[in-house]
């Protein structure tokens, strides 16, 4: 593992060897985070107090960058220790307020270029179409503005490469193949439908004419939302939260977590096809929704993969 510090000024700084890290990543509001541990190097006195962000490289590929957070230096029976911690790039977008706005047409460009790329986070382009009415509220932050854009009106999931660069790209086509029997892993399967959305009784508040909509996903014993609108449009508008809503609420109904016993086996995003599942879960394909990689000393390296199914994405 390669380790650098970057200063606000474009100075750079390689770390010692970690003999300890963890790197947790993953889709939506979460924030990707690391948590690390290195010999302490008296050469970085200059470079650490003014250290601004961190770059992680395994086997010569980047894996994460983000802003540091916080550095200690502890005194134990070996030495002087540093560890340090820090969140993604999504960070600057979770700490910074948006300026509050009514768009009359947004796209993917004008969200980019007001919430993402003046607090310091590069973005890729993406193909997301136009969307009418979008309003940001006073008091969000940047990363809600990114979200209620893509997620919500687009059905996108924003997330970090491992350069740091925010993507709304689709989740690809599985290509990959998880075989779950293979000797090694430890795998637990779950399905939780506390929250999941089962009906919405949207009411016309004008007319006092209501009509039900049903979760074909999970029409049955879970929640009811009740949507009031005001008119066609208001209602209409309801409707359309109605069904967002229910999505939403069945991200995590179906989950399947698996131990892999090497570092960075997936990412988010990644779409793989389960093998070995348990009827109940055979839902293929599965998206990794979340992945944190560690290593240790005696414990070795190992990937945790939280995947749901993409259908319910």
């Amino acid at each position: 593992m390669e380790l650098y510090l970057h200063t606000a000024d474009g100075g750079r700084a390689r770390l010692p060897e970690p003999f300890r890290w963890r790197f947790s990543l993953g889709c939506g509001d979460g924030c990707d985070a690391f948590d690390l541990s290195c010999a302490y190097d008296p050469s970085q006195d200059g470079v650490l107090p003014r250290a601004a962000r961190l770059s992680a490289f395994h086997e010569g590929r980047q894996v994460f960058f983000g802003p540091l957070d916080e550095w200690t230096a502890a005194l134990g029976p070996d030495g002087w220790d540093t560890r340090l911690t820090g969140r993604g790039m999504q960070a600057l977008l979770l700490d910074n307020q948006a300026e509050p706005a009514h768009f009359a047409r947004a796209g993917w460009r004008d969200i980019a270029a007001r919430y993402v790329t003046p607090f310091g986070v590069a973005a890729e382009t993406a193909d997301l179409p136009e969307t009418a009415d979008f309003q940001v509220a006073s008091g969000a932050s940047a990363w809600r503005a990114v979200t209620a854009y893509a997620a919500d009106r687009a059905g996108r999931y924003p997330r970090f490469t491992p350069a740091g660069t925010l993507t709304v790209a689709p989740f690809a086509t599985a290509k990959d193949v998880l075989d779950l029997s293979r000797l090694g892993l430890r795998v637990t399967c779950a399905r939780n439908r506390y929250g999941v959305v089962s009906e919405a009784l949207v009411r016309n508040r004008d007319t006092l004419q209501s009509y039900r909509i049903k979760n074909a996903a999970y029409p049955d014993e879970g929640r009811r939302l009740v949507m009031t609108g005001v008119g066609r449009e208001g209602v209409a508008a309801m409707e359309t939260s109605a069904r967002l809503a229910m999505k939403q609420s069945l991200r995590g109904f179906v989950t399947v977590t698996a131990v892999l016993p090497w570092p960075f086996a997936a990412w988010p995003g990644d779409t793989l096809t389960l093998t070995a599942l348990p009827a109940a879960f055979a839902e293929n394909p599965y998206v990794v929704w979340e992945a944190e990689t560690a290593c240790a000393p005696g414990n070795g390296c190992e990937t945790r993969l939280t995947l749901t199914p993409a259908r319910y994405l």
